[in-house]
């Protein structure tokens, strides 16, 4: 396993490899790919102080950097209706910061693909643990549409036996009213005939 820190395994590079990497995609601005390198090291297998400190220093900084960076293409993407790439970039910000704000987009991504099953769990999750009152709105009444949706589908299943039951409803009545003649015609005999 030490081995790893120097050489490569399987064709991949080494923890070395991708730190380096990592420091010249940092020097670089390039904050995505230094994320991205610095997600293949194991900091614990690093031997030394330095490299630790190398690591930690450029995880702290990069990391909200590239998640910026990725949510503000994500969301141009998505601006322009390009929800899979959006869903892309949006997943890839998560990854690095973990944000309510980029997981309600993230959902939206994923409903306007028509994967609904898969944007619930999102929204639930917003709605019980964000604190956040407007994103807790904004995706409540993303729920609830989907809950208005299910209601509709229900409501027309059950349409044919709301019919039966105002037509049965209706004969009720008009039974009743039958009824209340015939009480009526014979009450009328009973008094021409006293």
């Amino acid at each position: 396993v030490v081995l790893s820190v120097y050489e490569g395994q399987d064709g991949k590079d080494s923890m070395y490899d991708s730190l380096l990497k990592a420091l010249q995609a940092y020097d670089e601005d390039d904050y995505e790919e230094c994320a991205d390198e610095l997600s293949k090291i194991d900091s614990n297998l690093l031997p030394s102080d330095t490299s630790k400190k190398i690591y930690t220093t450029m995880k702290e900084n990069a990391s909200p950097k590239a998640a910026s960076q990725l949510y503000e293409s994500g969301k141009e993407l998505y601006d322009t209706y390009k929800y899979e790439e959006a869903k892309k970039d949006l997943e890839a910000s998560y990854k690095y910061e973990k944000s309510y704000e980029t997981l309600y987009l993230v959902a939206m991504c994923y409903k306007r693909l028509g994967d609904t099953e898969t944007a619930y769990p999102y929204l639930y999750d917003i709605i019980n643990n964000c604190g956040d009152e407007d994103l807790i709105r904004r995706a409540d009444n993303y729920g609830l549409d989907l809950q208005k949706k299910d209601a509709i589908e229900e409501a027309a299943k059950h349409k044919d036996d709301d019919k039966k039951d105002n037509k049965d409803n209706k004969d009720n009545k008009d039974n009743k009213d039958d009824d209340k003649d015939n009480n009526k015609d014979n009450s009328e005999e009973k008094k021409e005939s006293d």
